[in-house]
């Protein structure tokens, strides 16, 4: 029950008594009966510091309607019902509720007001029931990384998971690091060997006359070349190289690595901002290059 010393408006504690007692009446089956619990609840009362007559205008209430007969339907008016919630500070919050029923009554007379009185703070708000997303696994963000060497930044802006995007980023720095590491061979690899060594060949017998090129016994070609067709050979041969493939950075940290050696890594990123609409992601991404002004995203 709440206390009557409680900073809550005075009608939560009249509903509260109010309901107690509708239910004594509802469920005790005897005036004795229906006394004694009437005694009990004056008795809980008086110890939340209640009362006597606060409780007993109560009592009254109860029993009166519960004894008055229904009265007659009056001619149906069409009103409308609005809420009006008021945070609650005290007197004045009464006062201020009495002068704005009291106005619109009397300008507005099809106008029914409810005032609510909401209490500001609440034991709820000081709990969080969720669980908090790590910020790695958060979408819509507009992220900056920052050169732990230089400072220099670089802002931009994902609707998928920042890890993803970071492991983008990374993905594409580690292809021009230097490989200090030696790249082991593949054990699928081995396997593969070992089955086609134990596969046995299913071998054809041949009938036919056996030939020189049978047996393996075809006498050796011998080509002889001067030094001027060997020159031609050499002018036509071109020689070509393996991964001569020129690699580019596509991500903005890749090329500042490549510039001046500088490794941004995953702990150099964070979230500036928050949105889960793609217009507004891009257009606040542009807001904040305006006015950060990063030196990576070359604007």
């Amino acid at each position: 029950m709440t206390k009557w010393s409680s900073f809550v408006p005075k009608r939560y504690k009249y509903s509260a008594i109010s309901t107690i007692i509708y239910r004594a009446i509802q469920i005790c089956s005897s005036k004795n009966s229906l006394h004694k619990e009437f005694d009990f609840i004056r008795g809980l009362c008086a110890k939340n510091g209640y009362l006597a007559r606060f409780v007993n205008s109560i009592i009254k209430r109860q029993l009166n309607l519960q004894k008055s007969t229904a009265p007659p339907t009056p001619i149906e008016t069409t009103t409308d019902t609005v809420v009006l919630r008021v945070p609650y500070f005290g007197a004045e919050s009464q006062i201020y509720g009495k002068r704005v029923t009291a106005a619109a009554a009397k300008h507005y007379p099809l106008k029914k007001i409810r005032v609510v009185y909401d209490v500001t703070d609440r034991i709820g708000r000081g709990f969080q029931l969720k669980d908090s997303i790590a910020d790695e696994f958060k979408s819509g963000v507009v992220y900056e990384a920052t050169c732990s060497t230089c400072n220099q930044a670089y802002v931009g802006q994902t609707f998928r998971h920042l890890k993803t995007r970071i492991h983008e980023h990374i993905l594409d720095l580690k292809k021009f690091l230097p490989q200090t590491a030696t790249v082991k061979p593949s054990t699928k690899s081995k396997e593969r060997k070992k089955k086609k060594q134990q596969e046995t060949k299913t071998t054809i017998k041949y009938t036919g006359p056996l030939t020189r090129s049978k047996t393996g016994k075809l006498p050796p070609v011998v080509v002889k070349l001067n030094s001027v067709d060997l020159d031609n050979l050499l002018d036509q041969t071109n020689l070509k190289q393996k991964n001569e493939n020129i690699r580019i950075p596509k991500s903005s940290i890749t090329k500042h690595y490549i510039a001046t050696n500088h490794i941004i890594t995953e702990e150099n990123f964070k979230i500036l901002h928050n949105e889960q609409r793609k217009y507004r992601l891009k257009i606040k991404e542009s807001l904040l290059i305006i006015t950060r002004a990063p030196q990576l995203n070359g604007t």
